[in-house]
């Protein structure tokens, strides 16, 4: 018998050692932190996750091109979750359901970036037909996914649970979590825990450190919004971009031209130094450029206390989601803080008051009464006005620590804005992203919605009954689409500023419905109140313990925990009593 030849047993060595260096370089710890919840692992169970974490370092080419569409998806699904209130460790399980390829198909026909079957993606919202499948646009697929998962979560109460519930869905999780993980923010798992948790766990510890080491190619993707009714070919010659570059990155189209019944965002591939002119592009051709969109509606104000003539009651407000007061004219840091009843160090501290006592306190200003965030619910803020705006201003507007707002834009002091300064508000700008300035239009057809909002009280608070908690905001159709609202149960009237020239086009009211009691009426089923809502139908049966069995009679009573519909308005301001 013939020795084997000892190269080849010595290249195979090499190899195999090679790799299990790779995969020793990613220890699985033995507790891992998983969307705000402590996860304690078994060493059986660290054993399957380091074999999981061997499988994805396996192949370093295709890992690479994962990383590359990693580059390009993070940053839109990473806002998109924070603007849903989803941990941002769920980007991850978007990798590994579709390694954010848009034509992934599983066995059971799940399509696209987040895996959904036809059905539950119409359930969720979601147009798959012959000419759209928005399984394969990342937008809608993304917000779709945070609404299935947001829905269980509201059951499950632990993001771990919900996680498993995107596998097995939400009627046979059961079988698979422990029934002391609901509200837990500390778990621990074993080997008999299912495989997608734990390969869940594989891939944040893989990614988290490759994404850090990784330097992607240059491309980053403009996010184009005006383009409905208009030909791939027109956008491409619009844009002087690619046709093909535009069917490459835009799968979810079949048609060669963008339908015109819902807004749809279309993906525009360019290398970072064409962002910024294809940022003014677009806003000299339509008017105004999708950045601003980002800017309205902060920060959300929401008036607590009574309307009163008695200067001396403290006027409380809800700002951003957080207890607030309002400054009234000759108040100091203490006597604010008298009047609310408040820590002076607290105060100072909360509302990043860098001269303590000595601050002067600008009279009508909402301050914080609570700690303020450490990220914007929206990723950019855009300098309109630099005489007026200035970090501390901008902090406050969306609630955002003003430490947090300086190392997001790399800065280790204020300084002075410019008209145009793009802020980051939610992740820290990548060092190799300069500092971005864009060219503002001379009069912006923009308002800033919630600085000129005024809570009312309801000129009919018994005809609310069945109505309580819906706010209603007076709007145009073309800011329909732009703006972000939070629920609130006041009802909100939308005025403008006496010097403002805006002129209304097709006023409408975004009617926001916080635990809402919906009445049935004749001609309506689950399908029909669902789309009503911007919901989906398995929010209705979840709420109200249904299921498609269940037969609607006329006058039946539906409790609406959250959505939203749009409705025509008569006027400029309305007061929507429903």
């Amino acid at each position: 018998m013939k020795n084997p030849p000892m190269i080849h047993l010595t290249v195979l060595l090499f190899f195999f050692a090679s790799f299990c260096s790779v995969a020793q370089s990613y220890p699985v710890p033995e507790t891992v932190e998983f969307a705000g919840v402590s996860i304690n692992i078994s060493k059986d169970a660290q054993g399957i996750i380091q074999n999981d974490i061997k499988t994805l370092l396996g192949n370093k080419t295709y890992l690479n091109a994962k990383l590359d569409r990693v580059a390009l998806y993070f940053p839109i699904i990473e806002t998109m979750l924070a603007d849903e209130g989803i941990p941002e460790d769920f980007k991850y399980l978007a990798v590994q359901e579709s390694g954010l390829l848009p034509d992934a198909v599983s066995k059971s026909n799940a399509v696209g970036f987040w895996q959904f079957k036809k059905e539950t993606a119409m359930e969720f919202g979601l147009r798959v037909d012959d000419q759209i499948d928005e399984r394969k646009n990342i937008h809608a697929s993304t917000r779709a996914a945070c609404l299935y998962l947001k829905r269980n979560n509201l059951v499950l109460n632990n993001w771990i649970s919900s996680l498993n519930s995107y596998r097995t869905g939400l009627s046979n999780v059961y079988k698979f979590i422990a029934k002391e993980w609901y509200g837990s923010k500390e778990i621990s798992v074993t080997a008999k825990a299912d495989f997608y948790v734990l390969r869940a766990i594989a891939h944040k510890l893989v990614l988290e450190k490759e994404i850090a080491k990784y330097k992607p190619s240059d491309i980053t993707f403009f996010e184009y919004t005006f383009n409905a009714g208009k030909a791939i070919p027109f956008i491409a010659k619009e844009l002087v971009v690619s046709e093909d570059d535009i069917w490459k990155y835009n799968r979810w189209m079949s048609g060669t031209t963008v339908p015109e019944d819902k807004p749809y965002t279309m993906l525009i591939a360019l290398s970072e130094d064409e962002i910024a002119p294809m940022k003014e592009k677009v806003l000299t051709m339509n008017g105004k450029a999708d950045i601003f969109t980002e800017d309205l509606g902060f920060p959300v104000l929401t008036r607590i206390t009574a309307k009163t003539k008695n200067k001396n009651v403290p006027i409380f407000y809800n700002i951003n989601n957080k207890a607030g007061i309002q400054a009234q004219v000759g108040d100091d840091v203490e006597s604010i803080c008298v009047r609310a009843d408040f820590d002076v160090e607290d105060f100072i501290k909360f509302n990043d008051l860098a001269d303590g006592l000595d601050t002067k306190i600008v009279p009508n200003e909402i301050y914080y009464l609570e700690k303020k965030g450490k990220k914007a619910p929206v990723p950019f803020h855009t300098v309109t006005n630099a005489t007026e705006q200035n970090l501390w201003k901008v902090s406050q507007m969306y609630g955002i620590c003003l430490a947090k707002l300086l190392k997001y834009n790399r800065l280790d002091a204020p300084q002075r804005l410019v008209d145009g300064r793009v802020l980051w508000l939610s992740k820290t700008r990548p060092s190799n992203s300069p500092v971005e300035v864009i060219t503002l239009p001379s009069k912006p057809n923009i308002r800033e919605i919630a600085k000129n909002t005024e809570v009312v009280a309801s000129k009919n608070v018994s005809s609310q009954k069945e109505g309580e908690g819906v706010k209603v905001v007076d709007l145009t159709l073309t800011e329909v689409n732009d703006l972000k609202t939070t629920p609130a149960k006041e009802e909100v009237v939308v005025q403008t500023t006496e010097n403002e020239e805006f002129k209304p086009n097709i006023p409408v009211q975004i009617h926001q419905v916080t635990n809402y009691t919906h009445t049935v009426t004749s001609g309506e089923n689950f399908y029909s109140i669902a789309r009503k809502y911007n919901i989906s139908v398995s929010d209705v049966w979840a709420w109200n313990k249904m299921n498609k069995d269940v037969k609607l009679g006329i006058g039946k009573k539906l409790i609406i925990k959250f959505g939203h519909y749009y409705e025509p308005s008569s006027g400029t301001l309305a007061h929507g009593n429903k």
